[in-house]
């Protein structure tokens, strides 16, 4: 008895903790952001989003968030996306993209700093772009460093799916490379987002999937595709990337992580960092409960036997 007990009481935890999908983990004060990238910086958080410009909120306790200014102000005729942050040596860099919505006429840009704060940001210049009829589309940057220490920037959505391109020490396209596909779905193509991920010997490369936008006058909910996170993994940062079912990314592979549920819709612009002992997955989602606000999620990942992430 006591044995069924015990056994009916560690379903339950189990069933509760790794529900799925689960819910966002507490966030509260200034969490309206989309496209999030996160880091941190001594005892501090600090997420970067768009739109319009490069949004700064900072966290001491990865709850509590308050807004800390810009790190690109906003361009005017272009918008300015989907931010990438990242520390080498006693420097961050800062990869972000400026485009028109719908269009191929994009370009990623670099920018540094010492400290991450508000004013503190020196502009790189250009580092990819694209235009119609280009075989990419050059937003939404993930820098990622492979095992061996050299330097790789996945990029793309839509128009052809997800690239891969190396980096010199200086953070831009080194002399001679050029972008590989890693990742693509059947038209039309809706893939976006990418985010790599070294862990165990493994590259996990993260995408969202579907229609990423939504306001209270543009529901789209129940009449199209909504966001959502899926992975792939390879043992080369340049691929063959595979599911878990060994379909290969290229032809629309990917093993569902993360998605919407009710009050929750279009969940991406996902990224992952280690935390101490703890591997965070972060991302937007709309808020039906609050005009379809675009805010950030905050999750914890597992792996399982296989290797393979599980959100809770």
């Amino acid at each position: 008895m006591k044995q069924s007990l015990l056994t009916l009481a560690l379903s339950v935890f189990i069933a509760n903790v790794y529900a799925w999908p689960p819910k966002p983990g507490a966030v509260k004060g200034d969490i309206f952001v989309h496209d999030p990238a996160m880091i941190k910086r001594g005892s501090n958080y600090y997420v970067f989003g768009t739109h319009n410009d490069v949004s700064i909120t900072k966290s001491s306790d990865r709850v509590n968030f308050k807004s800390a200014g810009s790190a690109v102000p906003w361009m005017g005729s272009t918008d300015v996306w989907a931010p990438d942050v990242s520390v080498h040596g006693n420097e961050y860099w800062l990869y972000y993209s400026t485009s028109t919505f719908g269009t191929q006429q994009s370009c990623i840009y670099m920018a540094t700093s010492k400290t991450l704060e508000s004013g503190s940001w020196t502009n790189k210049g250009k580092v990819i772009c694209s235009k119609t009829g280009s075989a990419y589309n050059a937003i939404d940057p993930n820098l990622v460093k492979d095992l061996k220490g050299g330097l790789w920037l996945s990029f793309g959505s839509f128009y052809g799916g997800i690239y891969i391109v190396q980096l010199d020490s200086t953070g831009k396209v080194k002399s001679g490379a050029s972008p590989k596909l890693i990742a693509r779905r059947s038209s039309p193509d809706a893939m976006e987002g990418p985010f790599i991920y070294p862990h165990n010997n493994m590259y996990y490369l993260f995408t969202s999937w579907g229609n990423c936008c939504v306001d209270s006058k543009n529901v789209k909910e129940k009449s199209s595709e909504p966001y959502h996170i899926k992975v792939c993994r390879s043992k080369s940062i340049t691929g063959p990337y595979t599911d878990a079912g060994g379909v290969q990314c290229t032809n629309g592979g990917g093993l569902e992580l993360l998605k919407g549920q009710s009050g929750i819709w279009g969940v991406g612009g996902q990224g992952v960092f280690r935390d101490g002992n703890n591997d965070v997955l972060y991302y937007h989602y709309y808020d039906s409960k609050d005009n379809y606000s675009s805010k950030l999620g905050i999750n914890y990942l597992t792996w399982d036997s296989n290797g393979w992430p599980i959100a809770y």
